[in-house]
């Protein structure tokens, strides 16, 4: 099945670079932060690829940010990650996800 690059892949291909940037890393440099390759890296920063950071790797680089004092995404794109990486799940996964929520809330 061919991915096709979304506004979605490009905004967080953006915001990546953006964050890498902004905390004044090359990119050799903050591959080794986030523990991938360079080669993932630039993959990533790519906006005309449909290459993205998993979740994990996702939260990797928003606690790297955060430990430099900044706010990382707008809640909107946030939200955006965690539904699509939900999504993504096997329906059983997701079942018990959702117990789980409910179970933590009080909710039935």
């Amino acid at each position: 099945m061919a991915r096709y690059v979304t506004k979605h892949t490009i905004e967080i291909s953006e915001k990546v670079k953006q964050i890498r940037i902004e905390l004044g890393y090359e990119r050799t440099e903050f591959a080794k932060k986030i523990d991938v390759s360079y080669n993932t890296l630039k993959n990533w920063e790519n906006p005309e690829l449909t290459n993205e950071p998993t979740a994990s790797q996702y939260n990797e680089i928003q606690e790297l940010y955060k430990k430099k004092g900044s706010t990382l995404l707008a809640s909107s794109q946030s939200v955006k990650l965690l539904i699509d990486t939900f999504r993504k799940l096997p329906k059983n996964y997701r079942k018990k996800l959702v117990a789980l929520f409910q179970d933590s809330i009080g909710d039935e």
